[in-house]
């Protein structure tokens, strides 16, 4: 951790909690107003108790036979509001007869242990062979669902009461059942005994939730077996993370013969889940590759039968593209799960890391999912060596489940493992099997950090998408050469009618070039070219002082950005001509017999040699008097209630013919009369051009826009080199900076800068996908305009030559923070005002959970560097008061207002 951090990280902490407005510290505690999500969903599962010994037929009712192998705890499913009760032995376990609101899932699981033996299934409500009993399901906690159809075989009245009239007299069935997330409803019963429970289609998730690990006591995974015998030990059939149904289908026979249902074994056994990277094994047991079987914890496994043989699942790909100045494939992305992964056990990752796990050690999103959300609503995360603990949600819907590392579980160097044990927030009896996997913390991709902070004005999920195809050599020289990227999107957006340039309002022509200057930054492709265009313009900082040249601050600001990458002397030469400067530095009153020294001194302190270049007062004077008589001249001067517009012009009849000697330069420019007096100024530029003070002043500030604040020098020498060779070529000199291969790859210039509040309202923009709403234009642009304006940074009406400072340490102060999270506060109580739609952009990325969510949006805000209590602090507003989040079923605006509310003010947020 840099020096930089240690000091910012306290202020802006404090910030978090402290500056944040009224109104807005209300939404960040949660509304009390809001229902309580949890408390509505329990009340609506509760299943009337039975009466003792009940078997009444609600309607109709068949009989099948279920054989089980092994004891244990199964699982039962029938769709909700179908009116459908399934009775086992005779006793009521399920009752789906009532109506359930719509979102609380598709599926009601009841859960209740079985011995080994014949057990009879009564399903009341429907005709056998109706198109609702197909969706009734049965299977071992922990493995895939099995139609009712392929689990069991039909029998009829008389053996269905022997077989209940023999488990009655042993008591095989619990008498417990639990509404997830509610007090226990206790059935009258005779003796029966404890373990039954009930789960709500995973909206049934209890409020809190708790950390660390349980012993195992389920897992294993699904399979089928031949015609007419049906053996559940292993994965034959893959369920595609999708959401949707958890009723489950088999391809077992139906008909005939002895249908056996194999329990999930109690310690270990099963295919281990391939997702991308990452060595499943299972706790005390041994890696094995992705794929291989785990080993039990203690070593042993339990014998289960030979399942028919399974198919390796192909681990997702990561990203290709162009590659990177280091070896190695480039690592999976941490904004999105993949699409449809393969799922061949109770829990397991999906992506964790590339093909031999390795993941960046600075942190990483690891995504997973478990094979059946309707009973597994929450997974146990157990990280070694680091022995820190979390439980984090399962998707309803799909099933998926993040996992942050962060560079403390790193810390130790030695591979970091993470077990996983699915768990229900319902219940501590229901588990799975943990299983461990193990990644390796690697360097980050070369060079995406710093293209994302440096390059770029900030992160956008497509930009992060897009460099990780193409690598960063790539993406830097598309950006070197900005008139082959198609800007057309940005150019429909037509950000030529925010411009003003006619209005006689200096206010109003200085509000739309600085809304025109927003949008180029946040919306343009042409992001490098965009970035070095602000910073010519501040390095030749001119503003209007007094005058009515104000229309010229757009053209000049537009000239340094479309000749970003040209040759230093012809901006120069542009600075030194541009009406705007002459006005600011008084080089309209420097004439023969009355030297003006302004613009002579600033052009060798600021422009070009550096204030110690060892220039002295003579060296001053004669400088200026080779710029006498460079002034302007009006070009529409019969234009009335329109702004005034100038160009350059030479006045021979005021400048100073003499000979100028310039000591320490070791020159003299020779004295010309007439119109030749205007090449003393463009001899002495080029003069200044091709200096090594100048060469070294101006690299040392390119260095430090794009390195690090104390510019290293070996950049420093690296492009003053290319200066050299090229005579000053930009686009060669920024190319160099940027190849340099320490660059790409060192940490130390990842993240090591505080944003200036331009940069911070722009990266606002992009991180978080805001837009102006049609006929919004101006509102959008003043609030964000007015974050960096009222943040100090006025840039238009900044009085001093030196432009703006770009160091960190201007900005790191809590004036300036104050003002910032004051004007974005707004943004984030009302995102729609400002086109943000974080739960479309959630959705469209395949996100459910609060994990998910907080992972993806701390990722694009910062470039993928955050800390583990930014993360669990945005984790925590978004689930709120009521614990849950939950997009795809219920309305989260106000949770995600309230965690854009948190990011804004994070300090890793404030980091480039």
């Amino acid at each position: 951790m840099n020096d930089f951090r240690l000091a910012f990280s306290p202020l802006a902490a404090a910030a978090m909690t402290a500056l944040a407005l009224p109104a807005f510290a209300q939404q960040m505690t949660g509304d009390a107003a809001a229902p309580q999500k949890v408390a509505a969903a329990a009340e609506d599962q509760l299943v009337p108790a039975p009466d003792a010994g009940s078997s009444a037929v609600v309607g109709t009712s068949f009989y099948r036979k279920l054989t089980v192998p092994v004891a244990g705890m199964y699982a039962v499913r029938a769709p909700a509001n179908s009116g459908v009760r399934l009775l086992v032995n005779g006793k009521l376990l399920l009752d789906a007869t009532g109506q359930r609101r719509a979102d609380l899932g598709e599926d009601i699981t009841a859960l209740t242990r079985l011995d080994a033996g014949d057990h009879v299934i009564e399903v009341q409500g429907i005709e056998e062979g109706e198109g609702t009993w197909r969706s009734i399901s049965a299977s071992a906690v922990g493995t895939q669902p099995i139609g009712i159809l392929d689990a069991t075989v039909p029998i009829e009245l008389m053996e269905a009461h022997q077989i209940a009239s023999s488990r009655a007299a042993i008591g095989s069935i619990a008498s417990t059942s639990f509404a997830s997330g509610t007090r226990p409803v206790t059935p009258a019963g005779n003796g029966l005994v404890r373990g039954t429970f009930l789960l709500g289609g995973g909206s049934s998730r209890a409020v809190g939730g708790v950390g660390g690990m349980s012993a195992a006591s389920g897992g294993g995974t699904a399979g089928s077996g031949g015609s007419g015998q049906m053996q559940m030990a292993r994965a034959d059939t893959d369920r595609m993370s999708s959401g949707g149904s958890s009723s489950g289908r088999s391809s077992g026979g139906s008909g005939g013969g002895t249908t056996t249902f194999a329990a999930a074994p109690s310690t270990g056994g099963g295919t281990t889940g391939g997702g991308t990277g990452g060595t499943p094994t299972t706790p005390g047991g041994t890696p094995t590759a992705p794929g291989g079987t785990p080993t039990a914890p203690g070593g042993t496994p339990t014998p289960t039968p030979t399942p028919t043989p399974t198919p390796t699942p192909t681990p997702t790909p990561p990203p290709t593209g162009t590659p990177d100045p280091a070896p190695g494939a480039a690592l999976p992305s941490p904004l999105s799960p993949p699409a449809n992964p393969v799922v061949t056990q109770a829990v397991q990752l999906t992506v964790a890391g590339d093909a031999e796990g390795n993941v960046p050690a600075t942190g990483t999103t690891l995504f997973g999912a478990v094979m059946d959300n309707s009973m597994f609503d929450v997974v146990d995360v157990a990280i070694g060596p680091s022995s820190r603990t979390t439980r984090v949600d399962v998707g309803a819907e799909t099933g998926q489940f993040a996992v942050r590392l962060f560079a403390e579980d790193f810390a130790s160097g030695e591979p970091v493992t993470v077990t996983l044990t699915g768990a229900s927030s319902a219940s501590d009896e229901v588990e799975a099997t943990p299983v461990t996997y193990t990644v390796n913390g690697v360097a980050s991709t070369p060079g995406i950090t710093q293209a994302l902070s440096r390059l770029t004005w900030g992160p956008t999920p497509e930009l992060y998408a897009r460099l990780r195809a193409i690598g960063f050599a790539a993406f830097v020289e598309e950006q070197l050469n900005p008139e082959s990227i198609d800007d057309r999107a940005f150019e429909a957006m037509n950000p030529e009618d925010l411009l003003n340039p006619t209005t006689t309002s200096e206010s109003q022509m200085f509000q739309s070039l600085m809304n025109y200057d927003l949008a180029n930054a946040a919306y343009s492709e042409r992001q490098l070219q965009d970035v070095l265009g602000h910073f010519w313009a501040n390095h030749f900082h001119a503003s209007t002082k007094g005058t009515d040249i104000r229309q010229q601050n757009i053209t000049d600001r537009q000239f340094f950005r479309d000749n970003a990458f040209g040759n230093f002397e012809d901006l120069l030469l542009y600075s030194a001509r541009s009406p705007l400067m002459s006005q600011f530095l008084d080089n309209d009153q420097n004439r023969r017999g009355n030297i003006n020294e302004n613009y002579g001194r600033e052009i060798l302190e600021l422009s070009t040699v550096g204030v110690n270049a060892g220039y002295g007062p003579e060296d001053v004077i004669a400088v200026s008097r080779v710029f006498t008589g460079w002034r302007y001249e009006r070009t529409n001067p019969d234009a009335e209630d329109v702004a005034r517009e100038y160009q350059f012009v030479f006045d021979p009849g005021r400048h100073d013919e003499e000979d100028k000697v310039i000591p320490f330069l070791g020159t003299t420019i020779a004295g010309r009369s007439g119109e030749a007096g205007v090449q003393e100024g463009e001899e002495l530029i080029a003069i200044l051009a091709q200096n090594s003070n100048t060469q070294s002043y101006v690299c040392g500030k390119l260095v430090q826009l794009l390195v690090a604040d104390t510019p290293p020098q070996a950049f420093v020498d690296i492009c003053v080199q290319s200066w050299q060779a090229t005579g000053g070529e930009i686009r060669e000199i920024v190319r160099a900076i940027l190849t340099e291969p320490s660059y790409a790859t060192s940490v130390e210039f990842a993240r090591n800068k505080a944003k200036t509040p331009f940069e911070y309202a722009v990266s606002a923009i992009r991180a978080f996908g805001a837009r102006p709403n049609p006929g919004e234009e101006g509102n959008f642009y003043r609030r964000f305009r007015d974050t960096f304006e009222q943040a100090g940074q006025n840039i238009l009406r900044f009085p001093v030559p030196t432009g703006l400072p770009e160091a960190s340490a201007a900005w790191v102060n809590s004036a300036t923070m104050i003002a910032m999270y004051r004007q974005m506060t707004e943004v984030a109580e009302r995102p729609g005002n400002y086109g943000i739609d974080i739960l479309a952009d959630l959705e469209a990325a395949g996100l459910e959970t609060a994990e998910e969510a907080a992972a993806y949006l701390l990722t694009v805000a910062t470039a993928d560097h955050f800390t583990l209590e930014e993360f669990e602090a945005i984790v925590s507003v978004l689930k709120g008061e009521d614990g849950i989040f939950d997009p795809r079923r219920t309305d989260e605006a106000r949770a995600v207002e309230r965690a854009l509310g948190l990011m804004v003010v994070a300090p890793s947020f404030q980091l480039q």
